[in-house]
C-alpha cells in the first residue's frame, strides 16, 4: 500500500476504525499534556475551533483532522520554572566560559577569581525596551542572585567592561542578534558573550563566525528543525500514525496551511517548523498554523511586536 494512500490494507474492515482510533489516542494525550505540562490552557472546545482551519484541501478531512491533532499532540510548552532554570543553567555555563576565557593560574583560589571575571562583567538584553530580552534579563537577575550594578546602563556607563554578555531567550537563526550588532558595538568592551535559554547550531555557527562567544542552556540541532526526518514533528511519525500518513504528507499539510496562516513563511520564520511555545511568548519560528491570527484561528496565543503607529488601530484609547 502507498505511503499516505489511505486505502485499506487486504483483510481490514475499513480506514474508518483505524482513524478513529488514532483521533481517540492524539486527543488522549492532548488531554493529558494540556493537564500536565500546559496548564490547562488548551481545553476541548480550543481544538475544535482550530480543527475548523482545516477544510480538506491537502487530502481528506477526517485526515486532516488526524494531521493536525498529531502536530498539536507534539507542541512543547516551556512553562516559567523551566525557563527560570534555564537561567541558572545558562548562568553556570557563563562561569565556565569565563573561567576558560581567562586561564587561570592552576595553582589560582577558582573562588575569588570568578567574584573578579563577574564583577568585570555587565549584563544586557538583546533588543529594544519592552522585548523578550529585558523579560529574560529580569529572571536572570532574580534567579541568580546578581546585584543591579552588575546590569548596564548604556546612558549612564562610560567605563570600559571587560565582559559583555547580552541575554536573550533564544536564538534560532541568528539575525536578531546580527540586528543589533552596530548597537553593540558603541559599547566599549573587551568581548561580547551571547547567552541564550535556547539556541540553534545555525545560530551559534552565525554569530561564532562574526567573532562573539555564544552561551546557551539548551542547543537545537540543524536536524531538529525545518521538518527534516530527525525533526521532533516527523521522528515519531512512523510509530504515532503508522505508514499511512507519509512524511511527504505532513509536510505538504504544514506548507500548504502555512501559506494561508503567513504566506511569507509558512512553516515559520526561518523555515523553523517547530512546534515550541515559552511562558511568555511563542516564537515566530514555530509553525504559524499554531498562532497565526491571519485568516486563521489560533490555537495557541503569540504576542507580536507591535510597530510605532499600531496602537490606535490594534487598541484605541478610551
Amino acid at each position: 500500500m502507498p505511503a499516505g494512500s489511505g486505502r485499506s490494507s487486504p483483510g481490514r474492515k475499513g480506514r474508518a476504525p483505524g482513524l478513529l482510533e488514532l483521533d481517540r489516542r492524539l486527543s488522549a494525550r492532548i488531554r493529558e499534556n494540556s493537564h500536565y505540562l500546559w496548564n490547562d490552557s488548551i481545553l476541548k472546545e480550543d481544538v475544535e475551533r482550530w480543527l475548523k482551519n482545516f477544510t480538506g484541501s491537502v487530502t481528506s478531512l477526517p485526515r486532516e483532522r488526524i494531521l493536525g491533532l498529531y502536530i498539536l499532540s507534539k507542541y512543547v510548552y516551556v512553562p516559567e520554572r523551566e525557563i527560570r532554570f534555564l537561567c541558572r543553567e545558562a548562568y553556570r555555563l557563563l562561569l565556565h566560559a569565563l573561567l576558560e576565557a581567562n586561564t587561570p593560574d592552576p595553582r589560582a583560589e577558582v573562588t575569588p577569581l570568578i567574584r573578579r571575571l563577574v564583577d568585570s562583567t555587565k549584563f544586557y538584553h538583546l533588543g529594544g525596551p519592552g522585548e523578550s530580552g529585558g523579560h529574560i534579563l529580569y529572571m536572570f537577575r532574580q534567579e541568580n542572585e546578581l546585584p543591579l550594578r552588575l546590569f548596564l546602563n548604556p546612558a549612564a556607563n562610560s567605563k570600559r567592561i571587560g565582559t559583555l554578555c547580552v541575554l536573550d531567550d533564544m536564538s534560532l537563526t541568528g539575525d536578531q542578534a546580527t540586528k543589533y550588532r552596530r548597537a553593540l558595538s558603541r559599547i566599549k568592551s573587551d568581548r561580547v558573550f551571547f547567552l541564550f535559554l535556547i539556541v540553534s547550531s545555525a545560530a551559534r555557527r552565525k554569530l561564532e563566525t562574526a567573532g562573539y562567544t555564544v552561551i546557551s542552556a539548551l542547543e537545537i540541532d540543524d536536524s531538529e528543525m525545518s521538518l527534516r526526518p530527525r525533526s521532533a514533528l516527523l521522528m515519531d511519525a512512523e510509530n504515532d500514525l503508522g505508514l499511512r500518513f507519509s512524511v511527504a504528507l505532513i509536510r505538504r499539510f504544514c506548507r500548504e496551511y502555512g501559506k494561508q496562516s503567513w504566506p511569507v513563511y509558512p512553516l515559520g520564520y526561518g523555515d523553523g517548523a517547530l512546534a515550541l511555545g515559552l511562558h511568555h511568548n511563542v516564537p515566530d519560528n514555530s509553525l504559524p498554523i499554531l498562532w497565526s491570527e491571519t485568516n486563521w484561528i489560533p490555537i495557541v496565543t503569540r504576542h507580536h511586536k507591535t510597530e510605532e503607529g499600531e496602537v490606535e488601530e490594534r487598541r484605541p484609547f478610551i
